[in-house]
């Protein structure tokens, strides 16, 4: 699944959907990992490496494909700053109410985005960190990604 880089609102949606895993982690554990009265109907090696792998793709997907959105937005701002010839200069002063050009509006838009991307990006870091805290706590006696 690839995440729409120009509308905010499906991307955060279709982000909600990607991490549905991550959210669920909890859940996911008890039902793979044996208890006392399940103790002979699982696997807890076997299951705890597919969840490895199924957490470990789902991380790498989330991320290319905000990273793409990030470049591909980056890009469009570059773009419109030659456009409007600004460079890097601080547009804040020409622009107000009234002043501002359809070609500004739509760079604060992109800025705004890009912005929007970034703390999205933050939020995934620690997203993995809790999920990778969480598969350790409960999967690590069974499965060690780093000795396979």
């Amino acid at each position: 699944m690839s995440l729409p880089c120009d509308d905010f609102a499906e991307f955060k949606r279709l982000l909600l959907e990607m991490r549905d895993t991550d959210d669920k982690i909890i859940y996911k554990m008890n039902t793979i990992i044996p208890t006392k009265s399940n103790v002979d109907h699982l696997d807890a090696t076997s299951n705890c490496a597919a969840l490895y792998h199924e957490l470990n793709s789902a991380h790498m997907q989330r991320r290319q494909s905000m990273e793409r959105c990030l470049t591909q937005v980056q890009q469009e701002i570059r773009d419109l700053k030659t456009q409007l010839n600004v460079g890097d200069r601080d547009m804040r002063a020409e622009q107000g109410k009234g002043k501002t050009s359809l070609e500004g509006q739509a760079l604060r838009e992109k800025q705004a985005l890009s912005r929007q991307i970034r703390r999205e990006l933050v939020a995934e870091d620690i997203l993995q960190e809790q999920t990778k805290k969480v598969f350790k706590d409960r999967c690590g006696r069974y499965y060690n990604p780093k000795a396979q």
